[in-house]
């Protein structure tokens, strides 16, 4: 192989990779919920997917505590209000991961869930962020009311659908 066909080979990768990645949905921006309309006891928690050209099949489920909120695809985000405390944020199904944080009443968190590469394939990786990169990422998130509940290939009967019955 020649040098100029694999200059133009990776010329070509770089456009329709830009290409790919100005294609994103542009975002609705934060949609947040006044700290003074929470009930008392209680957090607000943004969960967002920043928008991502490589992940954008991979999917599971967000779990926060024993709460289901479905799965969202890149570039989407949700809120919940759930009570203060000592909460678990993490993802269901066979690739788990999870962070844990201590949050305090009337206040409100960011988590983020992204897919990463790690040996055996992409992998779902959760992050509690500060607010300022929350928010830059938000601003091109579509804000999505209730997340769809992902059934993975061959789940006959859900046990995350039963869960958000209840």
């Amino acid at each position: 192989m020649s040098p100029i066909a694999w200059t133009h080979r990776c010329a070509i990768a770089a456009v329709l990779v830009t290409l790919a990645a100005c294609a994103q949905p542009e975002g609705t921006g934060f949609n947040d919920l006044a700290l003074d309309e929470v009930p008392g006891g209680s957090v607000v928690v943004y969960v967002y997917r920043p928008p991502s050209v490589l992940t954008g099949s991979e999917r599971c489920n967000m779990t926060i505590g024993d709460e289901l909120i479905g799965a969202l695809l890149p570039g989407q985000s949700t809120r919940v209000v759930v009570p203060a405390g000592t909460l678990r944020f993490a993802t269901e199904g066979s690739s788990l991961a999870w962070v844990t944080a201590r949050v305090e009443p009337a206040s409100e968190v960011f988590i983020r869930q992204r897919w990463v590469f790690r040996l055996g394939g992409f992998q779902p990786r959760v992050d509690r962020m500060t607010r300022i990169k929350a928010l830059a990422e938000l601003e091109r998130c579509v804000f999505v009311e209730e997340p769809e509940i992902f059934v993975e290939e061959g789940d006959e009967e859900s046990p995350a659908e039963d869960q958000r019955a209840l």
